[in-house]
């Protein structure tokens, strides 16, 4: 996954990078590094975006932070 598609999907499921972060007990700057190609995505990262989109229907995740 490229680092756009990742902030795509993180848009998509209208999180923020800061709600992402606390979500995943990351700093903001570590998803900005993700997004911004500085640093590489890890699997467990790509999955977790995909889980989200998988289970978002079912969770007010918009709603953290």
């Amino acid at each position: 996954m490229t680092p756009d598609e990742f902030k795509q999907r993180r848009k998509s499921l209208d999180v923020t990078q800061q709600q992402l972060a606390q979500m995943w007990g990351h700093d903001i700057r570590t998803i900005r590094r993700w997004e911004s190609g500085q640093t590489e995505i890890p699997a467990l990262a790509i999955w977790g975006i995909k889980m989200l989109e998988i289970t978002s229907p079912h969770l007010a995740i918009h709603r953290c932070g």
